[in-house]
């Protein structure tokens, strides 16, 4: 079993290394200056959400978060030691890492339960500590709890008042908070302004 989970941490941690960026010669995609500085788009389908986040996943300016599904439990294995290798493969400083992990609700290491949304947690706190200046989630908060919602939409808001451009991507209408129900025709994808205090992306 532990041979199992060391197996399953690997597989993790190769998802997380960034592969060699490619020159980004086309267009960018979105004018994050024309339209606003936090935007969500609404795809399609999954090949055109799929094509709008590997297109960034080449921008030399632009940090990627995708989903990762994970089935495993990380017995014996320490958070500390997680963030110090996460922060070895994309080569960022852990204190950068831990401000932001403190934005997110964890400010203790080493008693910190490594459940899979703590993990992810973790993930998304070391890649956004890269010097980029577009950030780019692709259905990041889907089935996920609102606590951990809740959580990043306090340091999403941190790093847009920091002058980071922030891209959502999802094939689903995002909602506010408040109840409401609006089709909106869509053509390969929409734009529209976001607000993470005003909506919920679960």
């Amino acid at each position: 079993m532990t041979l199992f989970y060391i197996a399953g941490l690997l597989f993790l941690l190769y998802r997380f290394h960034p592969n060699e960026p490619e020159k980004a010669t086309k267009k960018p995609i979105i004018d994050f200056k024309k339209d606003s500085s936090t935007l969500f788009a609404l795809c399609e389908n999954g090949q055109v959400k799929g094509n709008i986040f590997h297109y960034y996943q080449t921008h030399q300016n632009a940090v990627c978060i995708d989903t990762i599904k994970m089935n495993l439990r990380f017995t014996g294995i320490r958070a500390g030691a997680i963030l110090k290798y996460f922060c070895s493969l994309a080569g960022v400083k852990q204190e950068k890492a831990i401000n932001h992990l403190s934005t997110l609700g964890i400010t203790d290491l080493n008693t910190l339960n490594l459940s899979q949304e703590a993990i992810l947690k973790i993930y998304a706190a070391v890649k956004v500590a890269a010097d980029r200046d577009i950030i780019v989630l692709n259905d990041f908060f889907k089935m996920k709890s609102r606590e951990f919602e809740n959580a990043f939409s306090f340091l999403l808001s941190d790093l847009e008042q920091a002058g980071k451009w922030i891209l959502y991507l999802s094939c689903e209408m995002h909602y506010p908070k408040v109840n409401a129900d609006k089709k909106i025709p869509v053509e390969n994808f929409a734009l529209f302004p976001l607000n993470f205090q005003k909506v919920t992306l679960r």
